[in-house]
């Protein structure tokens, strides 16, 4: 471990972790820490005091290493924008010469994804799912925002209706100004006044930019599995657009999801789940019973945590992602 004086610290790992920053005095000593649960992508923290302080990993789940060059390749892609960040530093300083939009989206507990696909059939949906992780006893659904919505290209708002618990939805089936435009920009917004839930930042902005990249997505099924237990590989380009995958068996029971909601904890490993690279194996649990089963994919592009796309009423878990699904291909495993 080793402390910081003013100086960039960057951390990267492939897998969520448990990370402490630490505020320095003047000396480069300690002076305050707080522990807090966080994505492993895109670290990087500053106190008031100074700059940007390295992280102190206390645990980390079990690495795999077949991904570590994938997710390397990609965190290294996400940390280029903290090459500019010194010269950024006084614009992004308060009154006080604290790192203070930081240090917010650190301090929040507003933890918003929204995720807008379109389909292979044409049709256009969005989910904004928000979570607060300030209970105590763990994270819960956000049900009580207000007034979310979306704006799409040309400038038409959409309305976000709550759906199930903490899941605001619209689709173009009903909202025909809901499109997909390529290379375009999307904005979602809400309104959260319950200080119970969003402590410090009730009350602030709540916003979300993400551009809808444009390249033509394809997906393989690139090995089946030869029976009940067995594995399964996938493929798909653009490479460096982030999968999401979803497989259902013949009752539609969901047994395999990349950024599973079906709960609202939420510590950083929905974002370590999402697959990358272009390549993906399907372990054996996925298909332990023969029957039939459903895959789905999206292959999305993401802003995260710190990126300056997520204003700082966001807490450092949200994102946005964007993209396009393939159609749904069908396995039949045999015994």
């Amino acid at each position: 471990m080793r402390w910081c004086n003013g100086a960039l610290g960057v951390a990267m790992c492939t897998w969520p972790v448990v990370a402490t920053y630490i505020a320095t005095g003047p000396q480069g000593a300690p002076s305050g820490g707080q522990t807090v649960r966080i994505p492993s992508e895109s670290l990087y923290f500053c106190r008031p005091s100074k700059v940007v302080c390295p992280l102190h990993f206390e645990g980390a789940t079990k690495n795999h290493r077949g991904k570590e060059r994938t997710m390397h390749r990609e965190l290294a892609r996400k940390l280029r924008p903290l090459l500019a960040l010194p010269a950024a530093l006084p614009m992004l300083m308060g009154a006080e010469g604290g790192c203070t939009l930081f240090q917010a989206t650190l301090d929040s507990p507003v933890q918003a994804v929204t995720t807008l696909v379109e389909k292979a059939d044409g049709t256009v949906e969005v989910d904004l799912t928000i979570v607060s992780t300030a209970p105590e006893d763990g994270a819960v659904f956000v049900s009580n925002a207000r007034n979310a919505q979306l704006r799409v290209p040309g400038g038409a708002i959409v309305d976000l209706v709550p759906a199930e618990p903490g899941h605001y939805r619209a689709t173009s089936d009903d909202n025909p100004d809901l499109v997909y435009d390529t290379s375009q920009n999307y904005r979602v917004t809400f309104e959260l006044d319950d200080e119970d839930l969003a402590e410090d930042a009730a009350g602030g902005d709540f916003i979300a930019v993400v551009t809808a990249p444009d390249e033509e997505v394809s997906f393989e099924l690139t090995k089946a599995p030869d029976f009940a237990g067995d594995t399964a590989e996938v493929t798909w380009t653009p490479t460096n657009l982030e999968g999401l995958l979803r497989v259902r068996n013949e009752t539609g029971e969901i047994v395999y999801d990349t950024f599973d909601w079906s709960h609202p904890e939420f510590d950083g490993s929905k974002w370590a789940s999402l697959i990358r690279g272009g390549s993906h194996t399907l372990p054996v649990d996925v298909f332990a019973d023969p029957g039939t089963y459903t895959i789905s994919f999206c292959a999305v592009a993401s802003q995260e945590g710190f990126d300056e796309e997520l204003s700082s009423g966001l807490g450092a878990l949200s994102g946005f992602l964007a993209g396009k699904c393939v159609d749904d291909v069908i396995v039949d495993v045999a015994p």
